[in-house]
């Protein structure tokens, strides 16, 4: 499936340029933000005498001709755009994408054209401002919608951005909308990629808590009440959601988790690890449909406009590589490597991250890996014993409440194995008991095996701590905390709609400050980029939907019931939310 990219805002764009660097492995944009630009390729074709441009295009040929490593290389060239208007902060509109005098003429290190929001100079603090923006951008430049209608188009339009972003979180939505209108007769998926803040939840026993900036959550949760209230109609298809908390598990030591919340720390932390995480996602998702691939079925973009339903999910990822014969026990080991790196919380394996893009209580995740264990005599049988006696309400609420699975499983051609694909997919009815499943198997000419899982509309505990902060902060006027309320409403057996919602939100001044962006806009929030009353009873409606779907895997017609049922009541209503 061929991809067309735009990062919206400073988070957006990186994403865009990362995955550019990854595919063609230059500079990530983190070693361009601390003045390491060079990437070792580079720095030998520069001792060789060879320009970058010229070795690029040798090796673009290269590629066509042999695609023996088609995970890591998108096998259909994407196309690239940015919207920003803070280019003065933001280091790949200001330095990468501009044009590069040489012997051989003028080179772009980046093959992406940015566009002012709306002509807007200066940053956007507030999503009010920045929709506000996009909503007037008329019309939006071809150069922005362009690429879906046409024949031979692209699969998948991408709009990658900082879900609590000032400038993309307020605006990427919006953008979405122009652009599907723009193609109104292309099946295009519009899929948005949107990076979660690093949160205040707790994922480890005895774990250091983080301080989550009050702005954030807000934005946090009013963009995600918007999207579940389905405020905006005819935006994104779908939305993958990446969080920045996955780089706590990459810390040695929780004493430096303090970094995290320093400014200092926030530049010498690699943030690009996630931006090549997406990227190699990405990657597998494109290539699993790909003319280079033999599929058992191929995902088009139709297909994901079905199963995606226009919700959020998150991924979970893996891959190995195959070398050599493999016997029966070793392809059990295998399946049991690749299921316990992609559905646990983030590592750092040789060749990047793996595991699931948004963390989970890592000791809900013990029952999981204890079953996928590895022991030096694995049959066939006792694998498949060992998945019977999985019991789903000791996993994470998680995967008991994903709506929908989707399973991307490739193998080297040459290694194809039957037993593997059907051992994935026993797995996976295990470990996601109420979720409708859609499997993908395909076959390539490298060496590499990769799982890629889509978790279509979990429970996941950052977001609806985020909404339950909107919610009280924005609709409440008494100042109370109305989390009890909250917690009923989502626990009860039938959703009642509320009645202590005000008419719209409220704009939270003693969170805003003074209320003007970087601009000196001020703010207003007017008809168009209110939440009203209807959306923020829907976003809960949904929320209720999403938590009461975490039904018994042995009786799928009704609630769960009894101990986990009670275990929930303990931890008040929600797996103990804080608003």
């Amino acid at each position: 499936m061929k991809v067309k990219i735009c990062g919206i805002g400073k988070c957006g764009v990186r994403i865009a340029y990362d995955f550019f660097a990854f595919t063609m492995n230059i500079s990530s944009s983190y070693e361009i933000r601390i003045g390491k630009p060079k990437s070792k390729a580079n720095q030998f074709l520069q001792k060789v005498g060879l320009s970058p441009r010229k070795a690029k295009q040798a090796f673009k040929t290269f590629l066509d001709k042999f695609r023996d490593d088609i995970p890591y290389r998108i096998s259909e060239h994407p196309l690239y755009v940015t919207i920003d208007s803070d280019v003065a902060n933001n280091e790949i509109v200001g330095g990468v994408m501009t044009s590069v005098e040489g012997e051989e003429g003028k080179e772009y290190k980046f093959p992406g054209k940015n566009y002012d929001l709306n002509g807007h100079k200066g940053g956007c603090n507030f999503h009010v401002v920045s929709e506000s923006l996009a909503r007037t951008w008329n019309p939006v430049p071809a150069g922005i919608v362009d690429g879906a209608k046409k024949d031979g188009g692209i699969d998948i339009y991408v709009t990658s951005f900082s879900v609590a972003g000032g400038t993309g979180g307020g605006s990427a939505p919006i953008i979405s909308q122009a652009v599907r209108a723009a193609n109104k007769n292309s099946p295009c998926h519009y899929m948005g990629l949107g990076v979660l803040p690093k949160s205040d939840e707790q994922y480890q026993e005895h774990e250091v808590a983080l301080t989550m900036p009050d702005y954030e959550k807000f934005s946090t949760g009013r963009f995600l009440a918007s999207m579940y209230g389905k405020r905006i109609p005819d935006g994104m298809n779908s939305l993958w959601l990446f969080s920045n908390d996955a780089l706590r598990f990459l810390l040695s030591d929780q004493r430096e988790q303090g970094a995290l919340t320093e400014a200092s720390g926030e530049m010498n932390l690699n943030l690009s690890l996630v931006n090549f995480m997406v990227a190699r996602s990405l990657t597998l998702l494109a290539n699993s449909s790909s003319p280079r691939t033999k599929a058992d079925s191929n995902a088009d973009s139709r297909e994901l406009n079905d199963f995606l339903d226009e919700r959020p999910f998150i991924s979970a990822t893996a891959q190995r590589m195959v070398e050599g014969h493999e016997d029966a026990e070793d392809r059990v080991r295998a399946v049991k490597k690749l299921l316990r790196n992609a559905l646990t919380n983030i590592r750092h394996e040789e060749e990047g991250l793996e595991g699931l893009s948004v963390p989970v209580y890592a000791p809900d995740l013990a029952h999981l890996e204890e079953t996928l264990e590895e022991r030096e005599n694995t049959s066939h049988r006792e694998f498949l014993k060992a998945l019977a006696a999985y019991d789903a309400t000791k996993g994470p609420l998680e995967f008991r409440t994903t709506y929908r699975l989707v399973i991307f499983y490739g193998q080297p051609d040459k290694r194809w194995s039957e037993t593997k694909k059907d051992l994935i997919n026993s797995a996976c009815n295990q470990f996601f008991p109420n979720a409708q499943q859609f499997h993908y198997h395909f076959r390539h000419f490298g060496s590499t095996e990769t799982l890629l899982l889509f978790l279509v509309d979990p429970f996941l505990q950052p977001i609806v701590s985020a909404v339950y902060y909107y919610a009280n902060n924005a609709w409440s006027t008494s100042g109370e905390s109305l989390q009890p309320q909250f917690d009923d409403l989502i626990a009860a057996d039938a959703f009642k709609a509320p009645e202590f919602f005000e008419d719209k939100e409220l704009f939270p001044k003693d969170i805003y400050g003074g209320g003007q962006d970087d601009a000196r806009l001020k703010v207003e929030a007017n008809e168009n980029v209110a939440i009203k009353h209807e959306h923020i009873v829907g976003a809960f409606r949904h929320l209720h939907e999403i938590y009461n779907r975490r039904r018994s895997p042995l009786n799928v017609g009704s609630r769960l019931r009894g101990k986990d049922a009670s275990s929930a009541s303990e931890n008040g209503g929600t797996g103990g939310t804080s608003a």
